[in-house]
């Protein structure tokens, strides 16, 4: 089935196998992915930072 996030499929137990999920952080004031590895786009910044220590740009 084709959805608005791309192609949908499922496998003999219904796990869903059709479409990639991303991991996003907002890193600099851009946004950055960080997994899966090979379509990264920054290294995972973990943990997170308090507030106050935080970049805004």
């Amino acid at each position: 089935m084709v959805t608005i996030a791309g192609r949908y499929k499922v496998d003999q137990d219904g796990l869903a196998i059709g479409h990639e999920v991303f991991l996003i952080q907002w890193q600099k004031g851009k946004r950055e992915i960080v997994w899966p590895e090979r379509y990264a786009t920054a290294k995972l910044v973990y943990p997170i930072p308090p507030w106050k220590r935080r970049s805004r740009r």
